[in-house]
């Protein structure tokens, strides 16, 4: 019993000393596997805070209590292999929930206590809480009304208005079914298109119903779509341009499978094997500042370290470029969030040039107009596409972005 309690001791001891030890290795320049510091839970939603200590050393600091919680965000961001501390937790909770659930018997049920996400056992994928009622829906009208004044000024160009079935609004989504409130993408499409009747606009969506297909067309770990729904998407918007944009063939990428932001955020790690099309776009050429590289490449994912590529996949394979130069005719502008970072390609391959912007993510402000950009509006094809909610803040954002005189 004697030895036993020393040893719990001595283990309790070096639990408390874990952090400090952390801290000082990495201060004389020790190189820790990632693992085993907080370096892999920087990916995780809340894993790693700013700790302005110095900032809140005072004594106002100390009365308001800044100072204590700033030593205490310190004192966890050195916490050893906290990635895996997170993820255990997370999965002990989500346990004791799945075995209360056996009582109710719901097709998916929150990642964690208080969780945002909700996890499916069924599909074994992680989804989004809706945060979208009806009121959204003036606001889609409003972007619709926009685009629709807007195209009339240019009637020679193609504008186009795509808009993803992000899980948040999927009426696919299992927790559709436990809440009393939600805006489908059906709808929300529909509010934008009944304020467009100008000739040169089409509004395009291809909303889910069911899981399964669902997610043969969107990754299980993430909101974002595989090649598969890209193509789809890709192929509606070219025939809406008076295009021919045909992908049926996909290929896996080589490198570490993919647990996406849905994933990472509700702290439920799902896999999905990471995939592109099988087209090469080796005869395109992408543009970002001073870099120039071949449309078959894709540098930023091939360079970044492995445990990178297992947790930004998308955003690191689809980067996006500010332009594309092709063998095709004519120019494209493209106004996207990251869902049309992965059809820059396929689109930009039936243009000569095709610019684009980020405009449409939730981010971004600018107070840039549409017409002074290069190439000219008059002569180009325009582009949207985007989650639901990024549209209906755009207006806000961008004030004169459709603004001519």
């Amino acid at each position: 019993m004697k030895y036993r309690n020393v040893l719990l001791s001595c283990v309790l001891l070096l639990l408390m000393a874990s952090p400090a030890l952390l801290y000082l290795s990495e201060r004389a320049g020790a190189t820790l596997p990632g693992w085993f510091t907080a370096a892999d839970a920087s990916y995780l939603s809340g894993a790693v805070v700013k700790a302005d200590v110095k900032g809140q050393a005072s004594l106002a600091g100390f009365a308001s209590g800044r100072l204590q919680r700033a030593l205490e965000d310190k004192v966890e961001n050195y916490v050893p292999m906290k990635a895996s501390a997170i993820l255990g937790n997370a999965a002990l909770q989500r346990y004791a929930i799945a075995v209360s659930n056996e009582v109710f018997g719901w097709g998916c049920y929150p990642t964690y206590y208080g969780s945002s996400y909700a996890y499916s056992p069924h599909t074994q994928s992680v989804s989004e809480m809706s945060s979208y009622d009806q009121s959204i829906l003036p606001s889609l009208e409003r972007f619709g009304e926009t685009v629709d004044a807007f195209a009339r000024q240019f009637p020679e160009s193609r504008i186009v208005i795509y808009v993803a079935d992000r899980s948040s609004t999927s009426a696919a989504n299992p927790v559709s079914e436990l809440v009393s409130v939600w805006t489908t993408t059906e709808e929300a499409t529909a509010a934008i298109k009944e304020a467009v009747t100008a000739d040169n606009v089409s509004v395009l969506a291809n909303p889910f119903d069911n899981a399964e297909e669902y997610y043969q067309k969107y990754y299980r770990s993430d909101h974002h779509w595989r090649p598969q729904g890209a193509a789809e998407a890709a192929s509606s918007i070219g025939a809406a341009l008076g295009r021919n944009v045909s992908l049926s063939q996909f290929k896996n990428v080589d490198g570490p499978l993919y647990t996406g932001a849905y994933s990472r955020n509700g702290l439920c790690i799902v896999e999905d094997v990471p995939q592109d099309f099988a087209e090469g776009y080796s005869s395109e050429i992408l543009v970002s500042g001073d870099e120039r590289e071949d449309g078959a490449s894709h540098k930023v994912y091939e360079e970044a370290p492995a445990i990178g590529k297992h947790y930004q996949f998308y955003d690191l394979y689809f980067w996006a470029y500010a332009q594309v130069n092709a063998q095709g005719s004519g120019n494209l502008i493209m106004v996207n969030d990251s869902y049309g970072c992965a059809l820059e390609r396929p689109l930009g391959a039936e243009y000569s040039k095709t610019l684009w912007s980020n405009h449409l993510h939730s981010s971004r402000k600018t107070n840039d107009r549409l017409v002074d950009g290069e190439p000219a509006m008059e002569e180009s094809d325009l582009v949207f596409v985007g989650h639901v909610g990024n549209y209906v803040s755009f207006l806000d954002r961008n004030p004169q972005f459709f603004a001519i005189d």
